[in-house]
């Protein structure tokens, strides 16, 4: 079995064995512009844990569950739209609020700020949000998460490393409790893309700071 193949399947089976977890989305897959009038398709799971804060009751840890369908478009050579829909949960104090799986939307915009290339250096800027509702019996929770992201990408041949900074927000609609808010704003990023061949490609992404963060995915760019 060739070093590639070895690649592969290690980051398939580390995909299925990953717990479908997180709701605030990842910055990357794919990391770079996909070009004009160009499409991919990503499929993304994670899980995260996040510090939120509610007046009048202090701090509260949120986590979630999700899974991710994201297609992008590039609408121009560096500018690209997409759009997320999928399944996620949410759970606050761990046994304080546990809701079920539901739908989640949303989308983002992605700029490139030097001309795009095979190889070499680039910076991105990107802005994307996310919403969905989630229910624990009678109660519910609505969520709403938006985030700006600065991106530094190098590309070489088969894969583009990159990471960056975050500035994110969290509003959990909460029960007759009040309002949740991200307790940290600002946080770091990780991530790899790694194309299997010039169509397929998995990648894989980590936060800290504002959240602790881990997601995995694998896509086809058109």
């Amino acid at each position: 079995m060739s070093t590639r193949q070895k690649v592969t399947m290690a980051a398939v089976i580390f995909s299925f064995l990953l717990p479908s977890a997180g709701f605030a989305a990842n910055v990357g897959g794919l990391s770079s512009s996909v070009g004009k009038q160009k499409f991919s398709f990503c499929a993304n799971i994670g899980y995260l844990l996040r510090e939120t804060k509610i007046k009048d009751h202090g701090e509260k840890e949120v986590s979630s569950r999700q899974f991710l369908i994201k297609a992008d478009y590039g609408l121009l050579d560096r500018l690209d739209l997409y759009g997320e829909v999928g399944v996620a949960d949410l759970q606050i104090e761990q046994k304080e609020f546990r809701g079920a799986l539901s739908t989640i939307y949303g989308g983002g915009i992605k700029l490139s700020l030097l001309p795009l290339s095979a190889n070499g250096l680039n910076f991105f800027l990107n802005g994307q949000i996310l919403a969905f509702s989630s229910k624990d019996g009678g109660a519910e929770a609505d969520f709403l998460e938006y985030q700006g992201a600065a991106t530094l990408c190098f590309k070489s041949n088969n894969f583009a490393t990159y990471g960056g900074v975050r500035v994110s927000q969290v509003v959990i609609d909460y029960k007759d409790q009040g309002t949740l808010k991200a307790k940290n704003l600002v946080g770091v990023f990780l991530g790899i893309d790694y194309f299997v061949n010039p169509k397929v490609f998995f990648t894989g992404e980590m936060h800290n700071f504002d959240q602790d963060a881990l997601y995995l995915g694998v896509g086809y760019k058109l």
